[in-house]
This record gives structure tokens, sequence and C-alpha cells, in this order.
């Protein structure tokens, strides 16, 4: 509600926004503020020029079977948002049983920038991935102020926790699932994608160009 009120505020005229449907623009920032100005949906991002014709190493010449850098998101951002931390933690606790090299982590302080994120993407056989975007949207901050007064009663408390007790009446009142920049970059880069199933904006299909893992881990052993 702020944005879309600043926005109102500075007369902005288009907005190109990752949100993916009418439908979608409609709920998130319809109404009068914003009623003469145009929307557009887009991904939230390609590759850079270099990626492309930069050569990669053969996959037998890579150190790493899996990499990934994910993130610990806020809980207010709803279930999808975990799976970027649950799938990372998930192939490594398969990986001693499987005798997989891998370069796999949720902490903030790992995360890889700049150039070195190119390399990184090359170092490794395949990397993990999920969809971008939240199954939460909380218009006017009442939904953080809960989580954290919650949190602030309950240290310590778990996701599960936190969705059970806070944000299950939420959950899904804005469906946001989206491509992010990794897919094309892995892609450029020679690396296989092992994602969890998903609709990937009908751009990536499941093995086909990407090796689908079931979120309970079910079918690790194909993968």
């Amino acid at each position: 509600n702020a944005f879309k009120q600043r926005f109102a505020d500075l007369g902005v005229q288009a907005v190109f926004s990752c949100l993916d449907s009418p439908a979608t623009l409609e709920k998130v920032y319809g109404g009068a503020l914003l009623k003469n100005t145009l929307f557009f949906s887009c991904l939230p991002g390609y590759i850079t020029a270099n990626l492309k014709v930069r050569k990669a190493p053969r996959l037998a010449e890579r150190p790493f079977d899996i990499v990934y850098r994910g993130r610990t998101l806020p809980p207010e951002l709803g279930r999808l948002g975990q799976d970027k931390r649950i799938i990372g933690e998930q192939v490594l606790a398969f990986s001693d049983t499987y005798g997989w090299k891998v370069d796999i982590s949720s902490a903030e302080q790992d995360r890889i920038y700049g150039p070195a994120w190119n390399d990184f993407l090359m170092s490794g056989r395949a990397m993990l991935g999920v969809e971008g975007g939240a199954t939460i949207f909380d218009f006017d901050g009442s939904i953080h102020t809960a989580v954290e007064t919650y949190k602030g009663k309950h240290p310590g408390a778990t996701f599960e926790e936190i969705w059970s007790a806070v944000l299950a009446e939420f959950e899904g009142n804005i469906e946001f699932r989206t491509l992010t920049p990794k897919f094309f970059e892995a892609i450029a880069a020679g690396t296989v994608l092992i994602l969890y199933p998903g609709e990937y904006n009908d751009i990536l299909i499941r093995d086909r160009h990407y090796i689908p893992l079931e979120r309970d881990g079910s079918n690790i052993a194909d993968v």
C-alpha cells in the first residue's frame, strides 16, 4: 500500500512488474490510486552479455557435483519463500549417502556477488533451484507486526510454529511465482538444473530443461 501511495504521489505512468497476470496485478495494484497507470509484466532478470560468450568448463572438469546459494527469507512471505532454504538442506542431507561433492548454503554471509557468481556457477555440474516469489502479501505491515510479536513471545519458534499460529489464514492471499535470473545464468554456464517442480513461467519444462526433485525427496535416487 505504501508503494502504491508513493507511485501515485510521484505520478508514475508505467510500472514493469514481475507479477505475471492481469488478475494478480489487479489484486496488488488495483484501486483508484493508480487507475491511470499502465502495468506491464516482465521477468525479473535475464543474463549479462559476457555469459553468452564465456567458454564454460566441461562438466567432468568441475570440482563440485551440486552447487547452490539460497536465502533464509522472512516467514511472512509464506511457504514458497521457505523453499529457497529447504531444498539446500534437503540435498545436503543426502550428499553423504550418495558421495556428492557439494557447495550449498543459505547463510547470508555465504552469498556470492559480481564476477565470482559466474565462477561459482561453473564450479558445479548441477545447480539447485526453486521458483522465486511469495505466497503471502503483507499490504499494510500488520502481518509482519504479528509475526514479530509472536517471535517476541516465543523466541526460537520454527517457521511451522509461526505459520500455524499467525500465517495460515493469510497463506495464498496472493500467489506469485516467477523465474529468476539464476536459471538463465546456469543455462548459459552449461550447468544442469535440479529444481522443485513448478510452473517457471511456462518457460522451463520438467524432464526437458531441468531434473525435477520432488519436495519430499522421494525421487532422489532417480535425480
